[in-house]
């Protein structure tokens, strides 16, 4: 395309030069004696050029290019086969220009940019995303939906799992009724069996699997004899590579471990999609708590809120390199277990405890601008 391009370009050139000058030139020669002088200072060739160049761009490319975009399949159909014809054609040509130039870049120490280097970069694609949404090609569903294939290859399982807090599991000594018990009050597919401690999950057992034993109850049951191995991540692995395990695997939940080999969390398939399609509810689930405005200031918000999401949805900059959740950025902090009232000042607001489960931030009231004003005021009285 680009070798048309230039040779059009050139034909065009031609063709003002000794058409549309020497008309010029002679309606010139009609002038008054002063203006004649413009044809010696060459303004006959320079308006000739001017003139020709804007019907190039105009009728040869802005315009046909508008055409295209708005019928693609149906120009594309049309001007396939001819520019096979041409691309035949020409095919000697550019192969002795790329090696021209291949030749040149090298007697300058330079190296050739490879073709796969020459495509869109992922930033370059986010962006043409972002100016599809803003023109109206893409839906604002489909964009996010992008734009979550593009952030899932960023993050990894430790961002993504269910914390153990919020684990539900059975003990592997947990009775028949116990273990009905969990799973009516919870309605999950996939349970985790630990032995002594969370911390010592030893087995996966799945719901489906309780189904033969209700029909025939075993005079004694166990957990053991019927739960599946589990699939272990580090908290460090990618998402990518998790999802390939999973497929690689056939399961759909893996325990994560921290760094001293301890449980962190679980991941399974749902949470791994979520990040793409965004939040998956079943007919059990409960809806995610929303923020809760208290003012124009003031946003409640569950401690288990990402700390990325706060960071787009209200213009934040809490780091959030070493954790998830808005509530475990705070209990960092802290350093310490907070109590109601506990307040933390993080990029341009100021989080404060509202509610406390146990040892987990339940809630907490986030004032967007009260960090910048007490900043502001320090200035004034420094100055």
């Amino acid at each position: 395309s680009q070798l048309g391009i230039t040779v059009a370009s050139l034909a065009l050139g031609a063709l003002a030069e000794d058409t549309l000058g020497t008309h010029l030139t002679d309606w010139l020669e009609t002038l008054p004696i002063t203006l004649r002088l413009a044809v010696r200072v060459g303004i006959a060739s320079a308006v000739a050029i001017t003139i020709v160049t804007y019907l190039h761009v105009v009728f040869g490319e802005l315009a046909p290019r508008s055409v295209a975009l708005a019928h693609p399949e149906r120009f594309a159909r049309i001007l396939a086969p001819p520019l096979r014809v041409f691309e035949t054609i020409v095919r000697p040509f550019t192969i002795g220009l790329n090696a021209s130039a291949v030749f040149v870049l090298r007697v300058f120490g330079q190296r050739p940019q490879p073709l796969e280097e020459a495509v869109h970069s992922p930033e370059e694609l986010r962006i043409l995303v972002e100016q599809s949404e803003e023109g109206g090609v893409l839906e604002a569903g489909d964009a996010d939906m992008i734009e979550g294939v593009f952030e899932f290859s960023e993050k990894n399982a430790r961002e993504v799992m269910t914390p153990r807090t919020e684990i539900d599991a059975l003990l592997v000594d947990a009775s028949l009724d116990e273990t009905l018990q969990l799973i009516e009050e919870t309605q999950r597919s996939r349970y985790p069996v630990y032995e002594e401690t969370i911390d010592n999950i030893i087995g996966l057992v799945l719901a489906k699997d309780l189904l033969p034993i209700l029909r025939n109850p075993p005079a004694e049951f166990s957990l053991r004899a019927i739960m599946r191995p589990v699939h272990v991540v580090p908290g460090s692995r990618e998402v990518e590579e998790v999802l390939a395990d999973f497929k690689r695997l056939k399961e759909h939940m893996a325990i994560v471990l921290d760094e001293y080999g301890g449980t962190a969390g679980v991941v399974t398939m749902e949470d791994l999609l979520e990040e793409i399609v965004g939040e998956i509810l079943d007919e059990y689930d409960e809806p995610p708590e929303a923020p809760e405005r208290e003012g124009p200031d003031i946003v409640v918000v569950a401690g288990s809120t990402h700390i990325s999401e706060l960071n787009e949805r209200f213009g934040l900059s809490v780091p959030d390199e070493d954790y998830t959740t808005i509530g475990g950025f705070v209990f960092g902090v802290l350093g310490r277990l907070p109590i109601v009232g506990d307040r933390v000042t993080a990029g341009n607001a100021v989080f404060t405890v509202r509610e406390m489960d146990g040892r987990r931030i339940e809630s907490l009231a986030i004032d967007l601008h009260a960090a910048g004003d007490r900043r502001a005021a320090a200035r004034a009285e420094e100055g």
